[in-house]
């Protein structure tokens, strides 16, 4: 009996403890002040503080973002974000060469946003991928380096205080242009921009925000 109430104590410590190292934690992230488009949702300051603005350089990532993005178009990214491991299930890790057999019927209801022409803009995407860039690792990484070649030369400075918040730039419109020009879709300036800036092609943080450049030395 002893034994079983010593057990029952520790166990109950360990639990307060847990509690407690939660409790702090929250309280740390609540003090930290984001970027205004950030909300109080766990996930969406996860991204924020873990991947937004982090630079990408995997391909296969960056192919990813490619076509989350254009699912966002019209939409939050909070929406997208919460059906993302759906997405990556449905479109087998983004892999392109397992995804150009896929039928945009067959992916209909399986929590995606709902729009055929999203879904099949998707594994039209991975088929324009291989055309241009390659197979396996070596096509990724030539897609890589062909959508960082568009990235601002002075894009991690971080933005200035009073500067605006750009929803386009002559960088993303050339990126546009020039996946367009590759047969890919969904990928208007404006969704590239936020590509851009989501895998550190350009360091938008707000300028109040604990991540941006001056606040990060």
């Amino acid at each position: 009996m002893k034994r079983k109430l010593a057990t029952t104590e520790e166990s109950e410590k360990k639990k307060i403890g847990a509690m407690k190292r939660k409790l702090a934690t929250t309280e740390e992230s609540e003090k930290k002040r984001r970027c205004a488009w950030c909300s109080a949702d766990d996930i969406y300051q996860n991204y924020h503080d873990f991947e937004w603005g982090k630079e990408q350089r995997c391909g296969r990532k960056l192919f990813e973002k490619v076509c989350l993005e254009g699912h966002q178009s019209g939409l939050s990214w909070i929406t997208i974000l919460k059906k993302r491991e759906a997405y990556r299930r449905a479109f087998r890790g983004f892999d392109a060469e397992k995804m150009v057999d896929l039928r945009a019927e067959d992916l209909l209801e399986k929590g995606l946003i709902n729009h055929r022409g999203k879904i099949q803009s998707t594994i039209n995407n991975a088929k324009a991928l291989i055309k241009h860039f390659g197979k396996g690792e070596e096509g990724e990484k030539k897609f890589s380096e062909f959508m960082w070649s568009f990235a601002r030369k002075d894009g991690r400075v971080g933005r200035k205080a009073g500067a605006p918040l750009e929803t386009k730039t002559k960088e993303s419109e050339a990126m546009s242009k020039a996946l367009k020009e590759k047969e890919f879709s969904f990928v208007g300036a404006t969704t590239m921009h936020a590509l851009m800036q989501s895998v550190g092609m350009v360091d938008d943080h707000d300028v109040g925000c604990f991540l941006h450049a001056n606040n990060r030395k």
